[in-house]
């Protein structure tokens, strides 16, 4: 889960300026086998680069050996989709002012890289066009980065670590992702960037650093050239299932490993959970909601996808995963108790309890049932004789949709009040 507490308009104006720090996510035991730790979001406008550890973060689990995932190194830079916000991060390994406003991000990187558990390293971006060794036209040339895995040597020098014959890792690795293209034109590539003798930009990068304290290190780069977030991810998922086959990680997924499985899953954006009052799916909210019941500053975010994030502009809150702005709140304030738990429901002739902040499916009509000093608001009711819907029967047909929160628009809010004080809200699924 990746919280987020706004104190006040102030705050989220400050927030909006600067990163939040990256959360890293565990997932196996170390002392069971090797551990992988994988960073990803360095570059902001490389979606494939942090998508694909979010993926892993949510849905996969290890059984042997430990993978360490941090999707969202650069958070600012990804809600914007620019490269970085204050110059490139990934130059900033060797040499960096405590000035720069990424010094506490980069200090946190390298301790992580130093962690005495953590046996390879890898750093996922999107790379223009695709490598090839010898010059084909702009697209295909040894300048390109797309679809390489990326080496700063041929190993590490004067280690006894596991894995510090880096060439021939990343050639294992490169002939598995070759074993099952999308297109034959997609194949992957050991790019060595020979890196101590020949660019001076790579030694000031996130690898090169980490080689130089003992730990392989490499980065996987899919093209920009494709077209489709969901192929990037693909084969990023791909090249990091083949590391961990090398380090003998073994693990389990909870979604179909194909093109379409890899596209259905990333259309699975999380919930929202909003000051403990209430929970939003995001996978089908629909892009602007006005009238969210909020507190005026102290608000509570709690998101489970680890791109989420939430900006306030000006008049309104918008919600970001990854570089997608999801949904836009106009906010109502309230002072917001969250004292009641539960309610009653009367679901067609049968009455159950159920989670006030929940939601609930409904075929034909509800109630809520509520103490008298109660006033149940249900938005978009168009009986205009009810200002209180505290015991009427309501179905879909005397919903307005224009009021409801989903694309289908078959959800519903159902908001709790008492003496002007905002109790919690349930959202409604009608199903028929």
């Amino acid at each position: 889960m990746k919280h987020l507490f706004l104190i006040g308009l102030t705050t989220l104006l400050l927030f909006a300026k600067a990163d939040r720090s990256f959360e890293l996510t565990k997932l196996g035991d170390p002392t069971s086998g090797h551990t992988l730790l994988i960073f990803g979001g360095i570059h902001g406008n490389e979606p494939g680069g942090y998508f694909a550890p979010a993926v892993l973060a949510q849905f996969y689990k290890i059984q042997k050996g430990a993978l360490w995932v941090v999707p969202d190194i650069n958070q600012e830079a990804i809600t914007r989709f620019w490269r970085g916000m204050h110059g490139d991060m990934n130059r900033k390994f060797a040499i960096l002012e405590r000035s720069d406003r990424d010094a506490p991000t980069v200090k946190k990187i390298k301790k992580l890289i130093k962690n005495k558990d953590v046996d390879l390293i890898l750093n996922l971006h999107d790379g223009h066009g695709y490598y090839r060794k010898r010059y084909k036209n702009g697209t295909f040339n040894p300048n390109a980065w797309g679809q390489s895995c990326v080496i700063d040597q041929t190993c590490l020098e004067d280690s006894n670590a596991t894995f510090a014959d880096l060439n021939d890792v990343a050639e294992k690795v490169s002939k598995k992702l070759n074993n099952g293209l999308l297109q034959d034109h997609h194949y992957f590539n050991v790019k060595n960037t020979k890196t101590k003798r020949h660019d001076k930009a790579m030694q000031l990068s996130l690898t090169y650093y980490a080689i130089n304290q003992g730990k392989p290190a490499f980065a996987i780069e899919t093209s920009k050239n494709l077209t489709k977030t969901s192929e990037k991810v693909f084969y990023q998922l791909r090249a990091i299932e083949a590391f961990m086959d090398i380090m003998d990680i073994k693990f389990t997924r909870s979604f179909e490993f194909s093109k379409k499985g890899v596209e259905e899953i990333l259309k699975d954006l999380g919930t929202l959970k909003v000051n403990n009052a209430f929970e939003l799916n995001l996978s089908d909210i629909r892009p602007i909601l006005y009238f969210m019941p909020l507190k005026q500053i102290r608000n509570y975010f709690e998101f489970s996808h680890p791109l989420a994030n939430i900006i306030w502009k000006k008049d309104h809150y918008e919600i970001y995963i990854g570089h997608k702005r999801i949904s836009s709140f106009y906010k109502d304030a309230f002072p917001v108790s969250t004292n009641l738990k539960e309610v009653q429901i009367m679901l067609n002739d049968e009455v159950s309890t159920v989670k006030l902040a929940s939601t609930v499916d409904v075929n034909g009509t509800f109630a809520i049932k509520l103490p008298k000093e109660y006033r149940v608001n249900i938005i978009g009711f168009k009986d205009p004789k009810y200002n209180n819907e505290n015991g009427v029967a309501v179905s879909l047909d005397k919903m307005q949709s224009r009021y409801a929160i989903d694309t289908k628009r078959r959800k519903y809010r159902v908001e709790v009040y008492k003496d002007g004080v905002f109790y919690g809200m349930m959202i409604i699924n009608f199903k028929s």
